[in-house]
């Protein structure tokens, strides 16, 4: 678990490295950007795909406003620099918004409906062919980016003129993924996981003409240490990454669950002695949750701790109890065997906001999930 959780950090750093409620405004600022979206998640999903974009968008120093497609009004788009259309559902578009559309100086539509601003628009060569599946790799600025055969793509072939961006292949051939048009920017699917993050990131820089100054600062988290893992293989690694000069924390899991026995770092004396090497190599330690798991997703070291899975809820009881125990527990192993975490990142980077005070009196330093 541990060397796959580490292949896939380097993955992303190492594709890192090649690249440098519903309300709308009153009186939108003339490089003012507006989120209009079908549904906040996917059909059948649960992520806040509006939320993420927001905080992506976010990094640009930039306030997005949003509006459900659904309460459109004539109008709505007026004044706006940049509209993001979320056709993450099937739609009928009312004729009026299409118009308004495509008077907005920057207009990136995202997956369906493309169909319809097409036909309106005349485009000669479009094709909509819906979504496909078996991708192997997406192409963009040279690079070969490796997809998940699973998850499909928004495929509409580009009209003639149009400029193709990115393009998704099948090892038979390439299909556009993202292209331009006029003052439309089309991508086929939006979501936050590699590759398809990594690309939408870089594109913003040109979707939002922002500049921002190049940097390849990183920091590479081995993830999941646990008292199960390998202390040789933990060593390997911290010797490749502190040989060369990566900043690194190591992500510890102070106990597990073995066949109903509690196992602890106390436990493995090896495996402390590679962990307090860390600091004298450039690392730092962080404390993973507890034992990685509870009731509602029981699988030690690989389920949620601080958030109920099961129903997508805070955990039943007394929160603050809870949160509290477990981590004054992890505190006290750590204490015990002489290493001092200076973080705290929760188990799936899932807490409530009670949770979240609570742990804001032990640490001052939380780690986020990031790329």
């Amino acid at each position: 678990m541990i060397w796959g959780k580490v292949l896939l950090t380097a993955i992303c750093l190492a594709l890192w490295l090649f690249w440098t409620g519903d309300v709308t405004a009153a009186s939108p600022s003339e490089d003012s950007i507006l989120i209009l979206y079908e549904g906040e998640t996917r059909f059948g999903d649960r992520f806040p795909i509006v939320d993420a974009l927001d905080e992506y968008i976010g990094h640009f120093d930039s306030r997005a406003e949003r509006l459900q497609r659904s309460l459109w009004k004539p109008g709505d788009l007026s004044g706006y620099r940049t509209v993001f259309y979320l056709g993450t559902e099937k739609a009928v578009l009312p004729l009026e918004l299409l118009a308004e559309m495509e008077k907005v100086p920057c207009l990136v539509w995202i997956e369906q409906n493309i169909d319809q601003y097409a036909l309106r628009q005349k485009w000669a060569g479009f094709k909509d062919e819906g979504n496909r599946y078996q991708f192997e790799y997406l192409e963009y600025k040279d690079k070969r980016l490796p997809y998940y055969r699973s998850i499909p793509l928004y495929c509409a072939y580009s009209p003639v003129g149009a400029g193709i961006l990115a393009l998704a292949n099948d090892l038979r051939q390439a299909v556009p993924y993202i292209w331009r048009m006029d003052n439309l920017w089309y991508l086929g699917r939006i979501d936050f996981n590699p590759p398809i993050n990594l690309i939408f990131s870089d594109l913003l820089h040109d979707i939002l003409n922002v500049e921002h100054r190049q940097s390849r600062q990183v920091l590479l988290r081995i993830e999941d240490v646990s008292p199960l893992t390998p202390p040789g293989k933990l060593s390997a690694i911290i010797d490749v990454v502190s040989e060369q000069r990566v900043p690194y924390t190591v992500g510890v899991i102070p106990a597990t669950m073995v066949k109903g026995k509690l196992i602890t770092l106390e436990d493995t004396p090896d495996l402390v002695r590679v962990l307090s090497q860390v600091e004298a190599t450039g690392g730092s330690v962080i404390q993973h949750g507890y034992i990685h798991e509870n009731e509602y997703s029981p699988k030690s070291d690989e389920g949620f701790e601080f958030w109920n899975a099961r129903d997508d809820s805070p955990v039943p009881g007394d929160e603050a109890h809870f949160t509290r125990l477990r981590i004054e527990s992890g505190l006290k192993i750590f204490a015990n065997t002489g290493i001092y975490p200076v973080a705290f990142e929760p188990p799936h980077y899932s807490m409530s906001l009670k949770g979240y005070q609570e742990l804001s009196k032990h640490f001052t330093l939380e780690q986020k999930e990031s790329l």
